[in-house]
């Protein structure tokens, strides 16, 4: 049955609207308040494509002191397009740029609901299974994580032009008109100024099609023709192909080789249409290509390791070898964690719907082969009203296993994986009237499986969740993960914000470097997202002074002027194939090394001085003299007698402090929920295993204080001042429980040391509150002064519960 147009268009606009919302509801802001990483380099670009019309020639902030050309080390398609967008939009409205990305992003990805429609649909010809694939687009829950506004990255604008562009070429397929030829030739070209890997994409599309044997051979010479036209337009008008002689590359020479193929092929020996011997013909022409282009290529202002990342990805797959020598210095640096394979959890969830849809596509898939596979019915036949799909089962398949395998391979690939994914799925629909008892149960089956993913999130409606948990499977993979009590970024920068000067160079990790050049307008060393030799080879070199001595850091610092050292937990306690340490060469961290001195003994470093720390990083001024350290207190994951009491390794201790935090977010969150036995039951089983975890003493004191045990509160505060003396919320509450008890000239001993030794002013508030009180001989019946919420927090996701009393303010 044909559906309406109307009906159609409804559907489609309603399953973009739902897209959208979707996304907008799964995005937590206070788990994201920043971007970070590559993520962070694309926004920082287009925040200045938005202000000044252009991204700066020269941005010596993110990489000092060279400085690093962004039009050099990668395409800014994605940047000027949202960058436009956002000077037309602040005309009417007042949403700032960090608002309108995360927006945008959602916006733009959801258009896969229409572009997939219409490429399953060419394929297909059944309205049905096209409408599933939108289906699936707006409600599949991995899609639905990876594009919903918590990163800004190229690869997610990319997914709609290939789709769009593969639509085009299928259609040119059915009918060969040169509008269309063109249009297909030009989305391909913004796509060149979009996506790092567009290059590659057309080299394979390009040799596909000469090759392949069904084709007209005047349409592929007049298709490869247009896009080789654009392809080398590209490569010498856009200054990141042209820094990078992409003309002269090995995707270039497929092209070329491809096209070439294309106009020579009628007077080859071997048949035109034969496929494999086709296939022998474009490569060697293309290594021949290469070799002649080969003197052209040097001098490149720019290179990328593109063939020998791809040689050592095939070579290990998806798991990375355990020893770093294995791989040379920039395969290391590109296979990010950001291109790692996904968890067993994610596959899992990702690839369990699916496992009730199959059947349904093979159904499907059999229904297909065999109306293909009969002749084309007269135009005055009653079967003719149905266009008949074209004979491309088997490539199609084929094609798009390849690309949703890409998924499993690359988790960044995800967007693109979608391409090859929701079309296949879209099969299962076909002829869905002549199988309606076989297939549709099959079919409802997997679309309430992805409901279920998508509209309960906490897994207790989602039976795939639910199976993987009992199965063990590992939500977290190969990441490393950072427990922390609130964020621990967002408080790094405000710290930077108000006691260092934009002037003052950092050297940290690139991901947070990034985020704090872009949102804390610091100066760094180093920046996520360059492709180039040149900023591999600093970024390992720079990030390699951790793990030598204190005097080579020291000396490079001096060399480079870099004010601050930015330590993060994970070039400690990393110890995953993504680490730091791995990206350098370093199988272990020695004790002697600079970083392992940062984290456990920052009072025997000579050089550095500790000026701020919290869960996830301390930041390290760089001084001539040994200065003292600012703090007695250090929260549990640098505390080393944890190290030691344990006898533990380091990746044991990081495993102990992750179940420590977890352990002190339920105590939180039973506190929160007024269970104060509870809580404090919690509180003590975090101080038995860390005695020196001021948050859970604090906690202990607050729920010792609600029980009316105030002696015992008194006493739980005067043990976090015993090593802590500097502590001005344990000061606080010290002063509190004392006058609550009727002690007041003790409690004012105290509120007179808080008032000279702390600058945060709600706390310099409240202790003058309490002094009021006192002197004025008020009764105090009740703590001065509230909890402030908060939550745990994890470096990829949000894991619960709540800050401490007297912490600092929530994300």
């Amino acid at each position: 049955m044909k559906l309406p147009k109307y009906f159609i268009i409804a559907s489609l606009v309603l399953l973009y609207a739902v897209s959208v919302i979707i996304r907008v509801a799964s995005a937590d802001k206070s788990k994201y308040p920043y971007f970070d990483g590559v993520s962070a380099t694309n926004y920082r670009y287009m925040v200045s494509i938005s202000q000044t019309g252009s991204a700066p020639v020269l941005d010596q902030k993110a990489a000092w002191p060279e400085g690093v050309r962004p039009a050099l080390e990668r395409p800014l398609g994605v940047e000027y397009f949202t960058g436009y967008v956002y000077r037309l939009v602040r005309y009417f409205s007042e949403a700032d740029e960090r608002q309108f990305v995360r927006q945008f992003t959602r916006l733009f990805s959801s258009l896969l609901v229409f572009t997939l429609y219409a490429l399953s649909y060419t394929l297909w010809r059944s309205q049905a299974g096209a409408l599933f694939a939108g289906f699936l687009v707006a409600l599949s829950s991995p899609l639905i994580d990876d594009t919903n506004g918590t990163t800004f990255l190229h690869v997610q604008y990319a997914a709609v032009l290939v789709s769009l562009h593969l639509f085009l070429i299928l259609r040119l397929k059915n009918r060969f008109t040169i509008p269309v030829a063109v249009t297909a030739a030009l989305s391909f070209f913004v796509l060149l100024t979009m996506w790092e890997a567009s290059v590659y994409y057309i080299a394979i599309f390009a040799l596909l099609y000469a090759i392949w044997p069904e084709e007209n051979l005047r349409n592929k010479r007049i298709l490869l023709s247009l896009h080789g036209v654009f392809f080398v337009a590209g490569a010498l008008l856009l200054p990141y192909l042209s820094a990078h002689r992409v003309a002269f590359a090995v995707p270039a020479s497929l092209v070329y080789s491809a096209v070439l193929y294309a106009f020579f092929a009628g007077k080859l020996p071997l048949k035109e249409r034969r496929f494999w011997p086709g296939m022998l013909y474009v490569i060697v022409g293309a290594l021949i290509l290469s070799a002649i282009f080969r003197p052209l290529q040097f001098g490149a202002s720019r290179s990328f390791p593109a063939l020998q990342y791809v040689y050592y990805r095939l070579r290990y797959l998806a798991a990375k070898p355990i020893d770093p020598s294995t791989l040379p210095d920039a395969v290391r640096y590109v296979w990010s964690k950001e291109h790692a394979a996904p968890s067993e959890f994610n596959i899992f969830i990702a690839l369990f719907p699916f496992l009730f849809l199959i059947p349904a596509m093979v159904s499907g898939a059999l229904s297909f082969q065999k109306e293909t596979s009969l002749p084309t019915p007269p135009p005055t036949s009653v079967t003719a009203t149905r266009r008949k799909p074209p004979n491309i089962l088997i490539p199609a398949v084929v094609a798009a296993l390849l690309i949703w395998g890409l998924y499993f391979f690359d988790r960044s690939g995800l967007p693109l994986s979608v391409i090859g994914a929701f079309p296949l799925v879209a099969l299962s629909f076909y002829a869905i009237g002549r199988h309606l008892k076989k297939r549709s149960a099959f079919i409802a089956l997997g679309a309430i499986l992805i409901l279920a993913q998508t509209l309960s999130p906490d897994g207790r409606l989602d039976l795939s969740r639910w199976i993987a948990r009992r199965a063990g499977l590992n939500p977290i993979g190969g990441d490393f993960l950072r427990v922390s009590i609130g964020n621990p970024d967002r408080n790094l920068v405000r710290f930077l914000l108000t006691r260092t000067s934009v002037r003052d160079p950092i050297l940290g990790l690139p991901a947070i470097s990034s985020l704090l050049s872009t949102f804390g307008g610091r100066t760094t060393l180093l920046f996520s997202g360059g492709t180039s030799r040149e900023t591999i080879e600093k970024t390992v070199e720079m990030l390699g002074k951790y793990y030598g001595s204190e005097e080579e850091l020291y000396r490079t610092c001096r060399a480079n002027g870099v004010e601050y050292v930015l330590y993060s937990v994970e070039l400690a306690l990393d110890g995953t194939t993504f680490s730091p340490r791995y990206l350098c060469g370093r199988k272990q961290l020695i004790p002697a090394s600079v970083a392992y001195k940062m984290h456990f003994f920052p009072e025997a470093l000579k050089r550095f001085a500790l000026v701020y720390e919290n869960d996830g990083h301390r930041l390290f001024e760089v001084t001539d003299h040994i200065k003292p350290i600012f703090s007695t207190d250090h929260p549990p994951i640098y505390q080393y007698e944890i190290l030691v009491r344990n006898n533990d390794s380091l990746e044991l201790f990081h495993e102990r402090i992750t179940n420590l935090m977890l352990l002190y977010g339920n105590a939180r969150n039973e506190h929160e929920a007024g269970n104060d036995s509870t809580a404090l039951g919690l509180f003590n089983a975090c101080v038995n295993q860390a005695p020196h975890f001021t948050a859970a003493r604090l906690g202990q004191a607050t729920s010792l204080t609600r029980l009316g045990r105030l002696e015992d509160a008194r006493d739980v505060y005067m043990t976090i001042v015993g090593y802590a003396p500097d502590n001005p919320e344990a000061l606080y509450g010290t002063a509190l429980t004392l006058a609550r008890l009727g002690e007041t000239a003790r409690a004012e001993g105290f509120v007179s040391i808080l008032l000279s030794s702390t600058g945060e002013a709600e706390i310099i508030r409240k202790a003058k509150l309490l002094k009021w009180f006192i002197d004025e001989g008020i009764p105090i019946d009740a703590p001065i002064g509230t909890d402030s919420n908060s939550t745990i927090s994890n470096q990829n996701s949000q894991v619960g519960g709540s800050e401490g009393p007297g912490e600092a303010e929530a994300r």
